[in-house]
């Protein structure tokens, strides 16, 4: 009979192996995630995941990459169907948004000077950014361009007077949907 009880613990522990393997194969390690298009070409590799606008709202758990255009590096969060900057919105001299675009400065929200660079997508994939850590001048502020809620949709311009700013000039860097298409993944 003991010898029957301990046949039947061994049994038993044995039917346990493959539970306890699968279980601890469950979870694996991984060094980084990287950000992939609807081609399965590689975006970016996620440096963050707490991207937020300095402005209105932020959107916490948003991956983030880094990409570099020249001498710059601009920071975009990723969203399964578009890509975000992290400044709220440009400005303009103009009040129907046209000419030169600026960003605020120091970014709106913040206290100080930063050395990474402002960004801004529009929802047709132009990216705009200004480096980090540079010169202000002083534009009278009667226009806007604000991103939407909804994406895909127009970027709508905002007329608005509130006198003078300090600000960076904007550049505009290209479409990014050029190079890279929705819908993105996590791998």
């Amino acid at each position: 009979m003991k010898k029957m009880k301990g046949l039947l613990l061994v049994v038993s522990l044995l039917a346990l192996v493959p539970l306890l393997a699968q279980t601890q194969n469950l979870f694996t390690h991984k060094d980084s995630l990287t950000v992939y298009d609807s081609k399965e070409k590689a975006v970016g590799t996620v440096i963050d995941t707490s991207f937020s606008w300095a402005g209105n709202y932020a959107q916490g758990g948003v991956p983030t990459i880094a990409l570099r255009t020249g001498q710059l590096n601009v920071f975009l969060g990723v969203f399964p169907d578009h890509f975000m900057g992290n400044a709220p919105y440009l400005l303009f001299s103009t009040v129907d948004c046209s000419g030169t675009p600026y960003f605020h400065y120091p970014p709106e929200g913040s206290r100080a000077p930063s050395l990474i660079s402002q960004s801004f997508v529009k929802n047709d994939g132009t990216v705009y950014a200004a480096p980090g850590n540079t010169s202000a001048s002083t534009i009278v502020f009667i226009g806007s361009a604000f991103g939407t809620d909804h994406f895909p949709g127009p970027t709508v311009c905002s007329p608005d007077s509130s006198g003078n700013e300090e600000v960076v000039q904007a550049q505009e860097l290209g479409n990014i949907y050029d190079m890279f298409q929705p819908p993105f993944v996590l791998k």
